[in-house]
């Protein structure tokens, strides 16, 4: 320091502290989604199915420029809240398909029915299949003999399995 005078070392801490304290205040601020980033979640979410969702395809059909998405998607508190609006629609989604399930299980669809009560009856429990390994207990077979069994095996599951609603149950 020079006669009082601070020296540039200071001034550049000085400046920096500042800068620092700004950056701070800033972030501390809520922090809201501007009408094209909303414009450009609502694209995303609307999409129909089978097109693509990459940031090109999304900016381009909600004219947003890309570089701003690019920009966009480097930036914490986007991402964030991106993310927090996926959730929260893929919940009312989800909550549609539970709903349309709980439809089908009542007009009669077996697997609907099935689905539905292995989610939402904590008491329901799967039945297991006892599979033991008797074949210690059998002669030895021939090749034809082997055959003819499996052939009847595959027939005996055939009439095992009943066909409703286009659904194996």
């Amino acid at each position: 320091m020079i006669r009082g005078r601070p020296t540039l070392e200071a001034k550049k801490q000085r400046l920096l502290d500042r800068i620092n304290e700004k950056t701070v205040r800033s972030q501390q601020r809520a922090w809201r989604p501007t009408a094209k980033q909303r414009l450009y979640l609502d694209t995303l979410v609307s999409a129909p199915p089978g097109s693509p969702l990459n940031k090109y395809a999304i900016s381009k059909q909600a004219h947003i420029s890309y570089v701003s998405v690019v920009n966009w998607h480097k930036d914490e508190r986007f991402l964030n809240w991106l993310d927090l609006q996926r959730t929260r629609l893929a919940e009312e989604k989800l909550e549609a398909v539970w709903k349309a399930m709980y439809d089908k299980a009542v007009e009669g669809n077996v697997p609907a029915a099935k689905l539905f009560v292995e989610r939402f009856d904590k008491d329901y429990k799967p039945i297991v299949k006892n599979e033991t390994d008797v074949t210690h207990h059998l002669p030895e077979l021939s090749e034809d003999q082997q055959g003819e069994l499996e052939r009847a095996r595959d027939n005996f599951q055939k009439l095992l399995t009943v066909k409703v609603d286009n659904a194996y149950v």
